[in-house]
């Protein structure tokens, strides 16, 4: 499929080593050379920062010149946009990956990656407190290798706690998506089989 070849899709779990290291999946590579406008993968550089769902993101350089230029565009108009532009300025770093495909995780960020606790549905739970936890078990000499979850975002790749994103996944499937998909009419186009003939004529009504 042409369309997803130029797309970053799909979600693997990675180890993030003790020493903070995160290896980028080998399925996502050669898109993103490809989005960076480069032959090759060997030394690729990339900006780690902050994505929109308060993760960390993974941008091919053009991609997130051309983010940043529009972010500070629209930052001016909006307080929301104007305060996640200092956080992703705030957390932005450009690394090269070295011969393993491996960039550093920063410090501060492995908090958010880490896997979050029974304890966050509990009554009462502090999440700054739970953060601050964290940043101390960073510092720890012998911290643990843990898992994180790498998915494909279109044009950069974004990294959750595998908890995140499997929660994400049940309330992609909730009754309240399922519900705007069929007031779309996407849910019935797409069980009705409509895809299937335009993806073999080439041609069809969206609305048939």
């Amino acid at each position: 499929m042409k369309l997803l070849a130029q797309q970053l899709t799909g979600t693997i779990v990675q180890t993030i080593d003790a020493k903070s290291r995160l290896t980028v999946p080998s399925r996502f590579l050669e898109t993103f050379g490809r989005l960076s406008g480069v032959e090759g993968t060997d030394n690729l550089a990339v900006v780690v920062s902050l994505s929109l769902r308060g993760n960390m993101a993974i941008f091919p350089v053009p991609v997130f010149e051309r983010f940043l230029e529009d972010l500070q565009q629209s930052a001016a108009e909006s307080p929301e946009l104007d305060e996640y532009l200092t956080n992703l300025l705030n957390h932005c770093e450009e690394q090269s990956l070295d011969a393993q495909n491996r960039l550093k995780v920063p410090q501060l960020m492995l908090p958010i990656l880490m896997p979050k606790s029974a304890e966050q549905n509990a009554p009462g739970y502090d999440p700054e407190l739970d953060y601050v936890a964290k940043v101390a078990e960073v510092k720890a000499a012998e911290r643990a290798p843990f898992n994180a979850a790498v998915r494909g975002c279109g044009t950069y790749l974004e990294v959750a706690s595998v908890t995140e994103v499997l929660q994400s996944f049940v309330q992609a499937a909730s009754a309240q998506t399922r519900a705007a998909a069929s007031k779309a009419g996407v849910q019935r186009r797409l069980t009705t089989g409509v895809y299937g003939t335009q993806a073999r004529t080439g041609h069809g009504e969206a609305g048939a």
